[in-house]
C-alpha cells in the first residue's frame, strides 16, 4: 500500500503548478465578457414584467373599458365596476401563482433570482398597476355617480381586496395548489355578494360611510398580512 504522503508528494512533483500570471489574464479577459448578473429588487421587477401573462393585464383593461363605456353612456356604472374588480385581483393572484399550475415552482427555486424575490416582484408589478387602474377607474366613474372620488374608489376597491385576501388564503391551502381554479371561484362569489349587495342597497350609505371606511382598513391590513404569509410561506416550501 502506499502512504497518503508519498502519493501527495509525487502528485505534487508531477503536476506542475499553474502559472499565476496566466490565471490572472484568464480571470481579467472572462469578466470583461460576462458582466456579473445584476440581483437587485428593481431588476428583478423589471424582468418579471414580461413575464406575466396577457389575461392578468386584460382584466385591468376590461375594467377600464366598461367604465369608458359607462361614463360615455352617462351611467352610474358603480355596481358593475365594484363586481368586476374581485376578477381584476383574482387573475392577480392567480398570476403569482402560475408557476404551482404548469410544475414549475422547483425549477424557479433554484434560478438566479430566489421564489421569494419572484413572488414580491409580481406582487409589485400587478399591485401597482391595479393601483393606478383604482385611481383612474374612480376618476371616471365619479361623474355619474351619487358619490365622491373617496367614496367611488372604496366602493370598487373593497371587493378587489376582499377576493385577492381571500385567493391567497385559499391558494396556500392544500386544495387550493391542486385546483387552479380557486380564484375564479372566490372571485364570482364576490361578484355575487357585492351585486346582492347593491340591489338590497345595503353595500353603502350616506348616513354611515365611516363603517365602509373602516371595513376598506381592516381590508387593507388583512391583504398585507395575507401578503406576508405567502411571502413566508414560499421559503417554508421550498426548505
Amino acid at each position: 500500500m502506499v502512504k497518503k504522503s508519498s502519493m501527495i508528494n509525487k502528485l505534487q512533483k508531477n503536476t506542475p503548478l499553474p502559472d499565476p500570471a496566466r490565471k490572472d489574464r484568464f480571470l481579467r479577459s472572462y469578466r470583461k465578457k460576462t458582466k456579473p448578473a445584476q440581483t437587485n429588487i428593481m431588476s428583478i421587477i423589471n424582468a418579471q414584467f414580461s413575464y406575466i401573462s396577457l389575461p392578468v393585464w386584460g382584466m385591468s383593461i376590461a375594467a377600464l373599458l366598461i367604465a369608458l363605456w359607462g361614463a360615455h353612456s352617462n351611467r352610474d356604472i358603480i355596481p358593475g365596476i365594484a363586481a368586476f374588480m374581485p376578477f381584476v385581483s383574482g387573475a392577480a393572484v392567480f398570476e403569482t401563482f402560475r408557476s404551482n399550475w404548469h410544475g414549475m415552482a422547483e425549477i424557479e427555486s433554484v434560478t438566479l433570482f430566489s421564489i421569494r424575490g419572484v413572488f414580491f416582484a409580481k406582487i409589485v408589478c400587478i399591485g401597482s398597476v391595479n393601483i393606478l387602474l383604482i385611481l383612474l377607474l374612480s376618476l371616471i366613474i365619479t361623474p355619474n355617480s351619487p358619490y365622491n372620488f373617496s367614496s367611488s374608489g372604496i366602493m370598487i376597491t373593497i371587493p378587489y381586496l376582499i377576493s385577492a385576501a381571500a385567493s391567497l388564503k385559499a391558494e396556500r391551502s392544500s386544495f387550493g395548489r391542486k385546483s387552479p381554479l380557486v380564484c375564479l371561484v372566490i372571485s364570482t362569489l364576490t361578484a355575487g355578494l357585492v351585486l346582492a349587495a347593491f340591489e338590497k342597497k345595503i353595500y353603502f350609505t350616506e348616513v354611515h360611510p365611516q363603517i365602509l371606511n373602516l371595513l376598506f382598513v381592516i381590508l387593507i391590513i388583512l391583504l398585507i398580512y395575507e401578503i406576508r404569509k405567502t411571502f413566508n410561506w414560499e421559503e417554508y416550501v421550498w426548505n
